[in-house]
């Protein structure tokens, strides 16, 4: 009897061990498992951006430091594509592509077809434009104020301007040929606050900003307004440099991801 009660005994310790052993074991995975989930959303927060991109049509009010007026304010668009690198800063670096267009004229004429020989009525269309690439940041204000959200902006800016002139056959209608004349490019900056709207929607926000564009060394075509003798579109201008400043007011809508 004495045997069967130490046997029984020896049993029931071992299996004790055991069950400890296995709930050790069952904790510890368990531990490891949420070192591994705590460490990978260290790794998301450290890997965390967000975007904001931009689509909107501009208006640039020029400012002259010369005593020569240059005749025209540009109006276009632009898209821009920002980052931000650091959730806890609300800091977004980026680029905006933006064209405007300036100083369209048109000049007609009777000349002989190419390939029939046949009298047609042509008519050469000018048009000039100005390109930007800016590359610079957005610094947002932590705090809201109603529906808006406010931020200051600074960017480089890289300029080339060129005028298009279009070669239409009037009579049939058709385009003949495009030339690019006065292609030169200039460097510059720009720098102004907005703000993105809410506007209740997931992710969608107006946008409203102001900018001042320094004066970059572009050539531009300005109107001559005494021109008696005009052989081509060209003879209707001026082809000038300009050290030429704009107030740059943009409108349009942002995504936010």
């Amino acid at each position: 009897m004495r045997n069967v009660i130490m046997i029984l005994f020896v049993f029931c310790n071992f299996i004790s061990y055991s069950q400890e052993i296995v709930l050790d074991s069952i904790v510890e995975d368990s531990m490891d498992y949420y070192d591994d989930v705590i460490d990978s959303y260290d790794s998301v927060e450290q890997e965390y951006s967000g975007y904001i991109s931009f689509l909107s049509i501009q208006y640039k009010h020029n400012i002259v430091s010369t005593p020569v007026s240059f005749q025209y304010n540009p109006f276009g668009f632009d898209v821009g594509l920002y980052k931000q690198f650091n959730s806890d800063l609300p800091f977004f670096l980026g680029i905006t592509l933006s064209m405007d267009m300036y100083g369209s004229e048109s000049y007609q004429y009777y000349d002989y077809g190419f390939e029939d020989g046949y009298e047609y009525r042509f008519s050469d269309d000018f048009r000039g434009y100005i390109v930007n690439v800016d590359m610079g940041g957005k610094y947002f204000s932590k705090r809201s104020f109603w529906v808006f959200n406010p931020y200051i902006q600074l960017d480089l800016e890289y300029r080339y301007a060129f005028a298009a002139i279009n070669t239409v056959n009037l009579d049939l209608d058709e385009m003949i040929n495009t030339n690019y004349e006065g292609g030169n490019s200039g460097l510059g900056y720009a720098f102004g606050f907005g703000s993105l709207i809410d506007i209740n929607s997931d992710g969608l926000f107006l946008n409203f900003s102001i900018n001042y564009n320094s004066g970059g060394g572009l050539f531009l075509y300005n109107k001559k307004y005494d021109n008696d003798m005009i052989l081509s579109v060209l003879d209707n201008f001026d082809y000038k440099h300009f050290p030429i400043g704009f107030l740059t007011f943009k409108l349009g809508i942002s995504f936010s991801k």
